[in-house]
C-alpha cells in the first residue's frame, strides 16, 4: 500500500479493519506503521521492497509483543478479579482470627502447580505464636505461593483455592485430614476459577481472524502453524467444561 502511494490515513483504517478494530491493538500498530513508513528505503523497486502487512508481522514478532497485545485486557481483567476476591477474603479471615490457608489438590493440577497443591499456608500478618509454629512446620506464606514464580490460585487460568482455618484445626488434624474434611480434593478443578470461557474463545477468534486475514496475502509457513495452533486451542475452550 505504501509503495503504490496510498495516503497513510487509509493504511490505518485498512490496517484497523483487519485487526478487529482493538482499540490497544490499532494504537500499537499505528506506531509501528509510521515508523516503518519513515524509515522506508524509496530508491528500492515495488518488487523489492516488502509489502507493509507482512513488515509488521516480522515486526510485532507474534510469539511476543502482538501476543501480549492480544491478551492483554484478558489477563488483565481475570488478574485483577481473582486479586480482588482474594484480598477480601484474607481480610475477612484475618477478622475471624483464621491466619492459616489451606490450598486444595486436584487429580487434573498444572504440573507445576503439582508441588504446592494440598499443604497449609500461613499469613504473613498473622500473631507471632502462628508464625513462630508455621516456621517451625517449614511452612511458606500465602503471600509467597501466591507470588513469582509459582503464582498459586493468583494466575488466570489456575484452578486451585484457599481455605482459611484457625491454629487449633490444623494443630489437631493432619493435611490429609484436614483435605477430607473440608472436601478440598477435586478430580477437576472448578473452571468457574479461571478465566471465563466465552471471553477466551472471543480472544482466540480474534486472533484467527486476524492471522487468516495476513495468510489470504502472505501464505508463509509460519502463519499456516500459528493458525493450526490458534484453532486447537480454540477447539479446546469450546470443548471445556
Amino acid at each position: 500500500m505504501v509503495v503504490n502511494g496510498e495516503n497513510i490515513r487509509k493504511i490505518h483504517k485498512k490496517i484497523y479493519e483487519m485487526t478487529i478494530k482493538v482499540p490497544k491493538m490499532y494504537l500499537f500498530m499505528e506506531k509501528v506503521a509510521n515508523k516503518s513508513f519513515k524509515s522506508r528505503d524509496r530508491r528500492k523497486t515495488q518488487d523489492e521492497n516488502a509489502d507493509l502487512l507482512l513488515l509488521l508481522f516480522k515486526k510485532f514478532d507474534y510469539n511476543g509483543k502482538i501476543k501480549k497485545v492480544i491478551n492483554h485486557d484478558l489477563m488483565e481483567n481475570a488478574e485483577n478479579g481473582k486479586d480482588k476476591i482474594i484480598k477480601n477474603y484474607v481480610n475477612q479471615s484475618r477478622d475471624l482470627g483464621k491466619y492459616i490457608y489451606l490450598a486444595s489438590s486436584h487429580d487434573d493440577s498444572a504440573k507445576d502447580h503439582e508441588p504446592w497443591q494440598g499443604k497449609l499456608y500461613y499469613d504473613e500478618k498473622a500473631p507471632d505464636e502462628i508464625i513462630k509454629w508455621a516456621h517451625k512446620k517449614g511452612l511458606h506464606s500465602i503471600q509467597w505461593v501466591m507470588g513469582s514464580p509459582v503464582w498459586f490460585i493468583t494466575r488466570p487460568n489456575c484452578r486451585h483455592f484457599f481455605k482459611s482455618l484457625p491454629l487449633d484445626v490444623c494443630k489437631k488434624y493432619s493435611n490429609k485430614e484436614l483435605i477430607r474434611r473440608y472436601k478440598m480434593h477435586r478430580k477437576e478443578g472448578d473452571r468457574s476459577l479461571a478465566t471465563p470461557k466465552h471471553v477466551a474463545i472471543e480472544e482466540y477468534e480474534d486472533r484467527l481472524k486476524m492471522l487468516e486475514a495476513l495468510y489470504a496475502k502472505h501464505k508463509t509457513e509460519r502463519l499456516r502453524r500459528e493458525i493450526e495452533k490458534t484453532k486447537l486451542l480454540l477447539k479446546k475452550w469450546k470443548n471445556a467444561i
